[in-house]
């Protein structure tokens, strides 16, 4: 049996019991192209299934094929995949993430799971929302600074305006449910002042628009919110909008004119300083740190500290692969030869202690690593 699953509560994540499989692999949302994607994860499982046989006996190993095979020819999941696919396993457990994402495809088993490339698509450093809005309809995008894509909303949620306010002789949707708070009675339309009805109608819409993004997406992630519309509909927005994370800056453009990759380069230009800002405080207070003794990016010192839960925040350079295998009980860390089938990624294993221990986690471009070691931490006292 396996699950699919969106964060990382599951009890996979606390499990000590391996071998543990880690698949990552880039998906596509197109029908023509998800036949292919279920044949490439059938060559990943090959790949995983000689990492077992070398290292595991049979009655470990052949439940979890068994697991993998079924996830295999399940062509209704293959038909709903997006853009990226991770799966994780170990003797008890099976899950699956689907994200909106591309990740890049790998296998891995070890005596931990590899969650470094799934840290970085989670975390909000580099993470951002556009609202791209206009008088009938809304889509919302994620994005980072690689990347942005359309966030798939549940179709039995109302987004065009006449699904949320109704016609003349139809009952509102805001009448008799919400989302978020958002409320309103049927507005009748009369021959009297149009324009007012208009504008009137257009604030309901916007208002109900408003709180859905911020309740369902903004406050789960705390990510920039952009706004994508024509001006006249940028100040009315702004005006009625409560999101905290809703920018002052916005996209002044036609809806119906941006391709989802102009829609990123816009919107990178106005998140790349604020980006910029945020890796200058971590680095800085990185910095800081260090100076007092509070930080570190030894390391051997640095994974005792993790045991011991003395670590704070922790910057892990991003594709940077350090083989070895950590204990967690003492800290002691067995660095190993790359070639190792069996040896974990060390600095992964810290990223999940850390995060486990209510830290934070920030995977970092080598670009931005205050260090050259892979790694840094700042020590919680």
């Amino acid at each position: 049996m396996y699950e699919i699953i969106q964060d990382f509560t599951h009890p996979i994540f606390e499990e000590k019991t391996g071998p543990f499989v880690s698949i990552y692999q880039e998906t596509h949302r197109a029908p023509s192209d998800t036949k292919q994607d279920s044949v490439r994860f059938k060559n990943l499982i090959k790949e995983v299934e000689g990492l077992l046989k070398e290292k595991h006996k049979k009655d470990i190993y052949e439940p979890m094929l068994k697991t993998l095979h079924e996830i295999r020819d399940n062509q209704l999941l293959w038909g709903h995949t997006q853009e990226g696919f991770v799966l994780f396993a170990n003797p008890n457990y099976c899950v699956l993430f689907m994200l909106p994402r591309p990740v890049k495809t790998l296998t891995m088993v070890s005596n931990s799971l590899y969650t470094k490339p799934l840290i970085r698509h989670f975390q909000t450093v580099d993470m951002y929302h556009v609202l791209v809005i206009d008088k009938d309809n809304f889509k919302l995008y994620e994005g980072n600074r690689d990347d942005v894509k359309e966030v798939v909303i549940d179709p039995d949620i109302p987004t065009s305006k006449k699904e949320v306010l109704g016609d003349e002789n139809e009952q509102s949707y805001l009448s008799h449910a919400s989302y978020g708070g958002a409320s309103g009675s049927t507005m009748y339309h009369g021959h009297h002042d149009k324009k007012q009805t208009f504008e009137t109608d257009i604030e309901r819409y916007f208002n109900y628009v408003d709180k859905f993004v911020h309740q369902a997406y903004s406050n789960k992630t705390e990510a920039p919110l952009i706004l994508c519309a024509l001006d006249e509909y940028q100040g009315v927005f702004k005006k009625i909008s409560d999101n905290p994370y809703l920018l002052k800056k916005g996209i002044h453009h036609s809806t119906k004119e941006l391709k989802d990759k102009q829609i990123k380069e816009k919107a990178w230009e106005i998140l790349e300083p604020i980006y910029q800002e945020k890796i200058t405080i971590l680095v800085d207070k990185y910095r800081q740190a260090q100076t007092k003794k509070l930080g570190s990016n030894i390391l051997a010192d640095i994974a005792r500290s993790v045991v011991k839960n003395k670590v704070e925040t922790i910057l892990i350079e991003e594709n940077r692969v350090i083989p070895g295998k950590f204990d967690y009980e003492t800290g002691k860390l067995n660095l190993t030869n790359i070639n190792d089938t069996v040896a974990d990624d060390v600095l992964d294993d810290l990223a999940q202690l850390v995060q486990k221990n209510g830290g934070s986690v920030f995977v970092l471009d080598k670009d931005h690593m205050p260090t050259d070691t892979g790694v840094a931490a700042i020590y919680r006292f």
